[in-house]
């Protein structure tokens, strides 16, 4: 039985974290629907493997998020991936309600920047900011996955599918819903380029709108200056 607890942290990562989104670029477009007619529930297995093999070839990606509600870190963010570095490196910059917050993680250490400092720590959980992590682990808790249909985005067409998370088995006196729906569009490789989802949870709602750009294009990476940085 799937790890319910697994489900509700993979909601709450969509609803609350700086997660997926726009940007097709070159890729190859023959994919996109597959010939399957608009409605039609698919091969939740075949979807995710596809997800994977794309996600797997990623070097490089920008993210930006829009959350709102009471489950969300509400406004806006954004932030790009290093894959070719291991453990992945990233920046990430959230707008708060009066000001910003910056976070860079390379190697082991975490650096985050509030009030015009650098602040040091020992690295932590990157699955709940990493977007390619965010899919993986939404979409292993999947119970189901239907064609939507196309749509044309930045220019080239996507393919844009509902995924659904059931409750339906969770233990009683748990306050979930039945079940959680989201959105992945994904361009003619099979990445995905746009992901939303909206829903409510102990009392609190929320949405949030992640787009993903520029794939495998430079970006750089680096820890802060020593100097600038508090232990």
């Amino acid at each position: 039985m799937k790890s319910h607890r697994a489900a509700v942290v993979a909601c709450i990562a969509l609803l609350a974290v700086p997660l997926l989104g726009c940007g097709a670029d070159d890729s190859d477009t023959g994919s996109v629907g597959a010939g399957v007619e608009p409605g039609t529930e698919i091969d939740l297995a075949d979807f995710t493997e596809r997800v994977e093999a794309a996600a797997a070839k990623v070097e490089s990606l920008h993210v930006e998020t829009d959350n709102e509600g009471d489950l969300a870190l509400s406004g806006d963010s954004s932030g790009d991936f290093d894959y070719t570095q291991d453990p992945v490196a990233y920046r990430l910059t959230f707008a708060l309600d009066d000001s910003t917050m910056e976070i860079v993680a390379v190697g082991p250490d975490e650096f985050t920047k509030m009030a015009g400092q650098w602040l040091k720590e020992p690295r932590t959980d990157d699955r709940s900011v990493d977007p390619l992590a965010q899919v993986a682990d939404l979409l292993a808790e999947a119970s189901s996955v239907t064609f939507v249909g196309e749509e044309e985005h930045d220019g080239e067409p996507v393919g844009i599918y509902e995924v659904t998370i059931s409750f339906a088995d969770a233990q009683p006196g748990v306050d979930l819903p039945e079940e959680v729906t989201f959105e992945l569009w994904l361009d003619g490789s099979d990445r995905v380029v746009r992901m939303s989802g909206e829903g409510e949870l102990g009392g609190g709602s929320g949405s949030s709108v992640t787009t993903i750009s520029s794939y495998d294009e430079p970006v750089t990476v680096e820890a802060p200056p020593a100097d600038a940085v508090v232990d």
